[in-house]
């Protein structure tokens, strides 16, 4: 059983991680993808830089933290469309929408990530938990759209491999062109879900 001091110990470490993230991800919108200084994430945070040094060792352990959370985040939006109770296009729709709005909001924390070069730090067996995850997610609203005979039968697994996997691409295409608005795209690639789908 943890007692009182290390219960307040865990609790002091869950917020300051809360800070910096939030921190980080201020000074990197604030910068505009410049390469952020730990001095500056430090004082958005209200910490000393000494501080930060003993939650991470360096930049790149930071980004990596920022970034998974950034994952997580997103995926954890993704499961709460999923288990509400909108009907299954709507949860779909709103689904797709979501990830799209989402790495518009996060794309210049997202470039960086890239300039870093973080998903090479990331361990495969995470990377297949997260993309596994996602994937289920969209299974599931799939086979609630048949039951609710909104959609038409298809085999769910295959089929939200391949709407993930286009959502992804379409993302990474956007990336390239350097289009980052994705409004237009989002809509397009769920009517053109729905349109597969519907019965």
């Amino acid at each position: 059983m943890s007692s009182f001091s290390e219960k307040q110990k865990q609790f002091k470490e869950q917020a300051a991680h809360e800070a910096i993230y939030e921190a980080t991800l201020k000074v990197v919108s604030r910068q505009q993808g410049d390469t952020p200084k730990m001095q500056d994430i430090a004082e958005t945070a209200g910490i000393a830089t000494g501080t930060l040094y003993n939650y991470f060792k360096n930049k790149v352990e930071l980004l990596t933290f920022v970034d998974d959370k950034l994952r997580q985040t997103v995926l954890k939006k993704i499961k709460q469309v999923t288990a509400s109770n909108l009907p299954a296009d709507e949860k779909l729709r709103s689904v797709t929408m979501e990830i799209f709005s989402f790495c518009r909001a996060h794309r210049i924390f997202f470039d960086l990530a890239e300039q870093f070069d973080l998903k090479a730090r990331i361990p495969r067996i995470q990377k297949e938990n997260g993309l596994n995850q996602a994937r289920g997610c969209f299974a599931r609203i799939l086979s609630e759209g048949i039951q609710q005979q909104r959609f038409r039968q298809v085999e769910t697994t295959m089929t939200s491999k391949h709407i993930f996997s286009t959502i992804v691409g379409t993302i990474e295409i956007q990336k390239w062109l350097q289009d980052y608005e994705m409004s237009k795209e989002a809509d397009e690639l769920t009517d053109f879900f729905l349109s597969y789908l519907k019965m």
